[in-house]
């Protein structure tokens, strides 16, 4: 079906991503109202009689992710949206991950970048390492939300060994949790 993308901030919150340009051209870091977003949707699910709704936003914070999902759900909106987040801890909770499945989402864009834990810590990537990123998955594939990984090889400093480990990572990933792969940039 069509698809609405919605945009709800301003840069990104995280704004650490050695590889990212949005802490020196997208401005001040800035979203708007969970409220906003909410009474958007339901303007638009009427006007355009759509149900399919994405974030377009670098990343959401998970306080905000969780506000909006609440008010989905407080709204009884029959929607399904999906967005971009970074690996954050939150996602390691059940809880806030069932509310976040219980008002639609179905899938999340999440930057991977690497499969190495020494390459995330040098792009100073949200997550900490290779174990937090299972950890995230297992708990988002056991809510039935497919985790869409961005991927990163060829950074400074990788080495071709990094490089192969990043690739039977996220293949692992794909094979065992039936990730979805969006693309691998270089």
């Amino acid at each position: 079906g069509a698809l609405l993308p919605i945009r709800t901030l301003r840069g990104c919150y995280w704004g650490k991503c050695r590889f990212c340009s949005y802490p020196h051209t997208s401005g001040k870091y800035g979203l708007t109202s969970a409220e906003f977003v909410v009474d958007s949707i339901i303007k638009l699910q009427k006007e355009y009689k759509i149900n399919n709704f994405e974030f377009i936003d670098s990343s959401m914070p998970a306080n905000f992710l969780r506000r909006i999902a609440e008010r989905i759900i407080e709204n009884n909106l029959k929607v399904k949206w999906f967005c971009r987040a970074n690996f954050m801890e939150n996602l390691k909770d059940i809880e806030f991950v069932k509310v976040l499945r219980k008002s639609g989402c179905d899938a999340l864009s999440l930057g991977l970048e690497s499969g190495n834990d020494r390459i995330m810590k040098y792009m100073k990537k949200m997550q900490k390492d290779k174990d937090s990123v299972l950890e995230i998955i297992r708990v988002l594939r056991s809510e039935d939300i497919t985790p869409v990984l961005y991927v990163m090889i060829g950074f400074p400093t990788e080495t071709k060994e990094e490089m192969e480990e990043t690739i039977d990572f996220v293949m692992r990933l794909k094979k065992e949790y039936q990730c979805s792969i969006s693309g691998v940039s270089v």
